[in-house]
Protein backbone atom coordinates (compact mmCIF):
# COMPACT_ATOMS: atom_id res chain seq x y z
CA UNK A 1 0.00 0.00 0.00
CA UNK A 2 2.86 2.37 0.86
CA UNK A 3 4.61 1.65 -2.47
CA UNK A 4 1.41 2.38 -4.40
CA UNK A 5 0.97 5.72 -2.59
CA UNK A 6 4.59 6.63 -3.26
CA UNK A 7 4.17 5.83 -6.96
CA UNK A 8 1.04 7.98 -7.27
CA UNK A 9 2.78 10.86 -5.47
CA UNK A 10 5.80 10.56 -7.80
CA UNK A 11 3.59 10.63 -10.91
CA UNK A 12 1.80 13.75 -9.69
CA UNK A 13 5.07 15.56 -9.02
CA UNK A 14 6.57 14.41 -12.34
CA UNK A 15 3.56 15.58 -14.33
CA UNK A 16 3.58 18.91 -12.50
CA UNK A 17 7.23 19.61 -13.23
CA UNK A 18 7.36 18.25 -16.78
CA UNK A 19 4.45 19.87 -18.59
CA UNK A 20 4.01 22.31 -21.44
CA UNK A 21 0.57 23.90 -21.95
CA UNK A 22 -1.42 27.13 -22.27
CA UNK A 23 -2.56 28.13 -18.78
CA UNK A 24 -6.01 29.78 -18.75
CA UNK A 25 -6.62 33.18 -17.17
CA UNK A 26 -10.20 33.78 -16.04
CA UNK A 27 -9.58 37.12 -14.31
CA UNK A 28 -9.41 40.69 -15.56
CA UNK A 29 -6.74 43.26 -16.30
CA UNK A 30 -8.47 45.51 -13.79
CA UNK A 31 -7.47 44.92 -10.15
CA UNK A 32 -10.05 45.10 -7.37
CA UNK A 33 -8.95 45.80 -3.78
CA UNK A 34 -9.01 42.80 -1.48
CA UNK A 35 -9.08 39.08 -2.10
CA UNK A 36 -9.85 37.74 -5.58
CA UNK A 37 -10.42 34.05 -6.33
CA UNK A 38 -11.12 32.74 -9.84
CA UNK A 39 -11.69 29.09 -10.68
CA UNK A 40 -12.42 27.34 -13.95
CA UNK A 41 -12.52 24.08 -15.85
CA UNK A 42 -11.97 23.21 -19.48
CA UNK A 43 -10.27 21.32 -22.28
CA UNK A 44 -6.58 21.61 -23.13
CA UNK A 45 -3.71 20.00 -25.02
CA UNK A 46 -0.30 19.44 -23.49
CA UNK A 47 3.07 17.75 -23.87
CA UNK A 48 4.96 15.82 -21.22
CA UNK A 49 8.69 15.27 -22.02
CA UNK A 50 9.14 11.97 -20.19
CA UNK A 51 12.82 11.66 -19.36
CA UNK A 52 14.61 9.89 -22.26
CA UNK A 53 11.43 8.64 -23.93
CA UNK A 54 10.77 11.89 -25.81
CA UNK A 55 7.70 14.14 -25.60
CA UNK A 56 4.22 12.67 -25.25
CA UNK A 57 1.36 14.82 -26.58
CA UNK A 58 -2.14 14.61 -25.27
CA UNK A 59 -5.56 16.19 -24.83
CA UNK A 60 -7.54 16.27 -21.63
CA UNK A 61 -9.44 18.15 -18.95
CA UNK A 62 -8.07 20.60 -16.40
CA UNK A 63 -9.33 22.64 -13.46
CA UNK A 64 -7.66 25.91 -12.41
CA UNK A 65 -7.71 28.16 -9.36
CA UNK A 66 -6.01 31.53 -8.92
CA UNK A 67 -6.02 33.44 -5.64
CA UNK A 68 -4.60 36.92 -5.17
CA UNK A 69 -4.88 40.01 -3.00
CA UNK A 70 -5.27 43.47 -4.52
CA UNK A 71 -3.42 46.24 -2.73
CA UNK A 72 -5.58 49.03 -4.09
CA UNK A 73 -6.20 49.07 -7.84
CA UNK A 74 -2.57 48.88 -8.94
CA UNK A 75 -0.82 45.81 -7.46
CA UNK A 76 -1.84 42.21 -6.76
CA UNK A 77 0.41 39.25 -5.82
CA UNK A 78 -1.15 35.89 -6.60
CA UNK A 79 -0.73 32.13 -6.54
CA UNK A 80 -2.35 29.74 -9.01
CA UNK A 81 -2.54 26.01 -9.62
CA UNK A 82 -4.18 23.43 -11.87
CA UNK A 83 -4.89 19.71 -11.82
CA UNK A 84 -6.33 17.47 -14.49
CA UNK A 85 -6.25 14.33 -16.57
CA UNK A 86 -5.12 13.85 -20.17
CA UNK A 87 -3.97 11.26 -22.67
CA UNK A 88 -0.30 12.20 -22.23
CA UNK A 89 -0.15 11.25 -18.55
CA UNK A 90 -2.56 10.01 -15.93
CA UNK A 91 -2.07 13.13 -13.83
CA UNK A 92 -1.57 16.70 -14.94
CA UNK A 93 -0.35 19.66 -12.89
CA UNK A 94 0.51 23.32 -13.46
CA UNK A 95 1.57 25.82 -10.78
CA UNK A 96 2.63 29.47 -10.85
CA UNK A 97 3.37 32.41 -8.56
CA UNK A 98 3.70 36.09 -9.44
CA UNK A 99 2.20 39.54 -9.27
CA UNK A 100 -0.04 41.72 -11.42
CA UNK A 101 0.17 45.46 -11.96
CA UNK A 102 -2.55 47.55 -13.65
CA UNK A 103 -3.07 51.14 -14.74
CA UNK A 104 -6.78 52.02 -14.39
CA UNK A 105 -6.88 55.02 -16.71
CA UNK A 106 -10.30 54.60 -18.33
CA UNK A 107 -12.26 52.10 -20.42
CA UNK A 108 -9.00 50.54 -21.68
CA UNK A 109 -6.99 49.03 -18.81
CA UNK A 110 -3.38 47.97 -19.55
CA UNK A 111 -1.86 45.48 -17.13
CA UNK A 112 1.15 43.20 -16.76
CA UNK A 113 1.59 39.91 -14.93
CA UNK A 114 5.07 38.73 -13.94
CA UNK A 115 5.10 35.01 -13.19
CA UNK A 116 7.34 32.01 -12.63
CA UNK A 117 5.62 28.72 -13.39
CA UNK A 118 6.06 25.06 -14.23
CA UNK A 119 4.82 25.29 -17.84
CA UNK A 120 8.18 24.16 -19.23
CA UNK A 121 10.15 21.13 -18.14
CA UNK A 122 12.10 23.56 -15.95
CA UNK A 123 11.14 26.76 -14.08
CA UNK A 124 9.66 29.12 -16.67
CA UNK A 125 9.52 32.93 -16.69
CA UNK A 126 6.20 34.09 -18.15
CA UNK A 127 5.38 37.82 -18.33
CA UNK A 128 1.84 38.46 -19.59
CA UNK A 129 0.68 41.73 -21.12
CA UNK A 130 -3.07 42.31 -20.76
CA UNK A 131 -5.59 44.82 -22.06
CA UNK A 132 -9.02 45.09 -20.46
CA UNK A 133 -11.71 46.53 -22.74
CA UNK A 134 -14.76 48.32 -21.39
CA UNK A 135 -15.49 50.18 -18.17
CA UNK A 136 -16.95 46.95 -16.82
CA UNK A 137 -14.26 44.97 -18.74
CA UNK A 138 -16.28 42.77 -21.03
CA UNK A 139 -13.15 41.40 -22.77
CA UNK A 140 -9.56 40.82 -21.63
CA UNK A 141 -6.91 40.33 -24.33
CA UNK A 142 -3.35 39.24 -23.70
CA UNK A 143 -0.06 37.87 -24.95
CA UNK A 144 2.30 35.79 -22.82
CA UNK A 145 5.83 34.86 -23.90
CA UNK A 146 7.33 32.02 -21.91
CA UNK A 147 11.05 31.50 -21.42
CA UNK A 148 12.18 28.12 -20.08
CA UNK A 149 14.82 28.48 -17.38
CA UNK A 150 18.51 27.61 -17.55
CA UNK A 151 18.56 28.38 -21.30
CA UNK A 152 18.08 24.80 -22.53
CA UNK A 153 18.80 24.37 -26.24
CA UNK A 154 15.89 21.97 -26.68
CA UNK A 155 13.25 24.54 -25.66
CA UNK A 156 12.41 27.60 -27.74
CA UNK A 157 10.46 30.53 -26.23
CA UNK A 158 6.69 30.05 -26.39
CA UNK A 159 4.14 32.76 -27.18
CA UNK A 160 0.58 32.40 -25.91
CA UNK A 161 -2.31 34.53 -27.12
CA UNK A 162 -5.18 34.88 -24.65
CA UNK A 163 -8.80 36.00 -24.83
CA UNK A 164 -11.24 36.07 -21.91
CA UNK A 165 -14.86 37.12 -22.45
CA UNK A 166 -16.68 38.16 -19.27
CA UNK A 167 -20.29 37.30 -19.97
CA UNK A 168 -21.34 38.39 -16.46
CA UNK A 169 -19.60 39.86 -13.39
CA UNK A 170 -18.83 36.33 -12.19
CA UNK A 171 -18.81 34.12 -15.31
CA UNK A 172 -16.18 34.12 -18.06
CA UNK A 173 -15.09 32.11 -21.11
CA UNK A 174 -11.41 31.66 -21.95
CA UNK A 175 -9.68 30.65 -25.19
CA UNK A 176 -5.92 30.55 -25.57
CA UNK A 177 -3.35 29.17 -28.01
CA UNK A 178 0.41 28.89 -28.35
CA UNK A 179 1.34 30.56 -31.64
CA UNK A 180 4.47 28.58 -32.60
CA UNK A 181 2.79 25.20 -32.21
CA UNK A 182 -0.08 26.24 -34.51
CA UNK A 183 2.36 27.50 -37.17
CA UNK A 184 4.33 24.25 -37.06
CA UNK A 185 1.15 22.20 -37.12
CA UNK A 186 -0.24 23.81 -40.27
CA UNK A 187 3.13 24.15 -42.03
CA UNK A 188 4.62 20.77 -41.15
CA UNK A 189 1.73 18.82 -39.59
CA UNK A 190 4.04 18.51 -36.60
CA UNK A 191 2.43 16.94 -33.51
CA UNK A 192 -0.55 18.89 -32.14
CA UNK A 193 -1.04 22.60 -31.39
CA UNK A 194 -1.25 23.74 -27.77
CA UNK A 195 -4.57 25.32 -26.75
CA UNK A 196 -6.94 25.76 -23.81
CA UNK A 197 -10.69 26.33 -23.72
CA UNK A 198 -12.54 26.83 -20.47
CA UNK A 199 -15.27 28.41 -18.39
CA UNK A 200 -14.38 30.36 -15.27
CA UNK A 201 -16.23 31.61 -12.21
CA UNK A 202 -15.36 34.37 -9.76
CA UNK A 203 -15.73 32.91 -6.28
CA UNK A 204 -16.91 34.93 -3.28
CA UNK A 205 -13.99 36.39 -1.34
CA UNK A 206 -13.18 38.90 1.37
CA UNK A 207 -12.76 42.50 0.26
CA UNK A 208 -11.27 45.49 1.98
CA UNK A 209 -13.57 48.28 3.08
CA UNK A 210 -13.45 51.37 0.92
CA UNK A 211 -13.47 54.85 2.45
Amino acid sequence: MRKKSDTVFFLIILSTLLTNCVSPYYGTARIEPGWAINAGAGLHSTVVPVLDAGPIYGVGLRSDVEMGYGFGKYFKPYLRGALGLNTASLYFGDIGVGFQGALPIGPMIPAVKIEVNSTGARPTFAPAFLLGIGRKEIVTLGIRPQFVGFNPDEYEPFLDVLTTVHISPKLSIFIGAEVTSFIEYFDENDDIPFFSLGVGYKLPAFHTKQN
